[in-house]
């Protein structure tokens, strides 16, 4: 088990972060009548998903570049992701102002009612996860959908 972690490149992490924060996105739906929950789960939850893509950026700095590519797409296009030095350093400034962003609206948005909490909760980390997927893309397709 640990081998196959270790055979993982920077941008599978990505990959696998952006399909966290959809996860932390459908979830906001489900808990709108809990703001509570929303407030003291589901944003620290993306605040540590924001950190997690902050070390990928490091790892991405400070390894080769590496890519992938998803199977989604159009059926003789698919997307394809890239991890290199550049991306890989927009992604630690991501990851650090998202993780403070987090931080503060749990603060903020204290006394919002749960259904536009679990809203602005669906809209944010939809947010975080496009922008994770226009620094990865690369392909003009895959950076068209993303952005």
């Amino acid at each position: 088990m640990i081998e196959a972690l270790m055979v993982l490149q920077p941008v599978d992490w990505a990959w696998g972060l952006v399909l966290y924060w959809l996860g932390l996105a459908a979830f906001g739906l489900l808990l709108q009548r809990r703001p509570g929950l929303l407030l003291r789960l589901l944003f620290p939850l993306g605040a540590a998903g924001a950190l997690a893509i902050a070390a990928v950026g490091l790892a991405g700095l400070l390894g080769p570049a590496s890519g992938m590519v998803l199977p989604i797409g159009l059926p003789d296009l698919p997307f394809h992701l890239r991890l290199d030095a550049l991306s890989a350093f927009f992604l630690v400034l991501l990851g650090g102002a998202a993780f403070g962003v987090t931080v503060y609206a749990v603060g903020y948005f204290q006394h919002m009612a749960g259904r536009v909490l679990g809203l602005l909760a669906l809209w944010y980390h939809l947010f975080l996860a496009g922008m994770v997927m226009v620094l990865l893309a690369d392909d003009a397709y895959a950076f068209m959908v993303a952005w």
